[in-house]
């Protein structure tokens, strides 16, 4: 598992540095109080997609691909036992010239779950959701005009996928993969009021590893391609109507 853990930490592009700040472009923490630096970061995103989109098509694709952050702290719980803490400060940020986004942490800011109880898992969990993706997903669709419930939807969607992936790939990872979806999505993360990334997915016929959940909402990718559907997400709703 260790080094399925490695290999797919380089896949989604969060890589654990001593030289994090020099590695990214961006503070996390900068992209939140600075709305002229996140702009800048999305323009960026716009000159390097497909078909020149509109900042809406490029404000909801970011969700979707901020989408990976929340999957590594999911895989690092539970393939090794260990959390990120991901408050904005901590993360360092850099767009790859496919538009993709890479993030950057120092080591010192991973902790084993061993070594935390219960209410400082949950509460480095809630700063992820709370401190970090909610209000930097708040200001991205204030300048992209795009929907907020639309993005995190997108990031809920994923953890979706990647809890029933582990489970299907380690059979002795099950009960850990279904217990940490539910801290991360679930209502106690915010004293029992709704937590943002509460969704509920359909589940694909034949539910394959890797398309369980249908998307609740689309991620504008198929829009830089004049509206073709083929360049639809296997889990599109827009593919999967009833």
């Amino acid at each position: 598992m260790n080094l399925y853990l490695s290999i797919s930490m380089k896949r989604l592009g969060v890589h654990i540095s001593r030289r994090h700040v020099k590695k990214g472009d961006f503070s996390v923490q900068k992209l939140i109080e600075d709305e002229e630096t996140l702009r800048n970061l999305l323009l960026i995103q716009k000159s390097h997609s497909h078909g020149d989109p509109n900042l809406t098509i490029v404000g909801t694709l970011f969700g979707k691909r901020y989408s990976v952050l929340p999957i590594a702290v999911f895989d690092k719980m539970v393939l090794s036992g260990m959390v990120i803490d991901a408050s904005p400060e901590n993360i360092f940020v850099k767009v790859t010239k496919t538009g993709g986004i890479r993030f950057f942490i120092h080591p010192r800011n991973i902790v084993s779950r061993k070594s935390l109880s219960k209410e400082q898992e949950q509460k480095l969990l809630y700063a992820l959701v709370a401190d970090h993706l909610t209000p930097l997903f708040k200001k991205v669709c204030k300048i992209a005009n795009c929907k907020v419930p639309h993005l995190q939807s997108l990031v809920s969607h994923n953890l979706y996928q990647r809890s029933h992936f582990l489970r299907k790939k380690f059979s002795d990872c099950k009960q850990s993969s279904e217990d940490v979806l539910r801290m991360m999505t679930g209502a106690e993360l915010f004293q029992n009021q709704r937590n943002p990334l509460d969704f509920t997915f359909r589940k694909t016929e034949g539910g394959s590893s890797t398309a369980a959940y249908i998307r609740k909402h689309c991620c504008l990718a198929y829009l830089q391609h004049e509206g073709d559907k083929s360049h639809c997400c296997s889990t599109c709703p827009h593919i999967h109507k009833k």
